[in-house]
């Protein structure tokens, strides 16, 4: 079952999110914090409760991602919203079962409906272009992260949203603590 995060489950799901990057290689020489983050942007201005969802199998909560607000600021200054994907975890069994795209597919159509046009994310270049992202540099966008450019990734939620949306996206202070 699919549904919106409740406060009930936050200690739950950041054991989770713990979990779930515990062996990723992309921890192999620094802490894991990926369940310090999940706290702090629930806390943050960018927070939007309807995009903290959870998967839910019996008494279990077996995934969980979060979309949080971010802008891009563009080449003319305009800043534009969009959803930043952090994290999304999936309990390790579980993963590569199909948990994580019903995760993606469930928040994305919430996204639209909350009147959306974009969602961007830091993430691996096998998985995420299955599933409709592209490389956020053939939108002339970068961030504010060095050296990321191969895995930032970006997807309309309505078309012509990044048309001559060139620019950054400010991920905020948070992301960096």
């Amino acid at each position: 079952m699919l549904r919106q995060e409740i406060p009930e489950d936050y200690k739950e799901v950041e054991r989770l999110v713990y979990s779930a990057f515990e062996n990723s290689s992309l921890f192999n020489y620094q802490e894991i914090t990926e369940h310090k983050l999940v706290a702090k942007l629930r806390e943050s201005e960018g927070f939007v409760p309807e995009l903290s969802i959870v998967v839910q199998e019996g008494w279990e909560i077996t995934g969980h991602i979060l979309l949080t607000k971010v802008n891009i600021k563009t080449q003319s200054g305009e800043l534009k919203e969009v959803l930043a994907l952090a994290p999304m975890s999936v309990m390790p069994v579980l993963q590569k079962t199909g948990v994580g795209l019903q995760l993606i597919m469930e928040s994305t159509e919430i996204a639209k409906k909350l009147g959306f046009g974009a969602l961007v994310v830091l993430g691996h270049k096998e998985y995420y272009p299955k599933h409709g992202f592209k490389l956020a540099k053939n939108y002339d966008i970068t961030c504010n992260i060095d050296d990321v450019e191969d895995f930032l990734f970006i997807k309309e939620l309505k078309d012509g949203y990044l048309h001559d949306c060139s620019g950054v996206i400010e991920y905020p202070a948070v992301f960096f603590e």
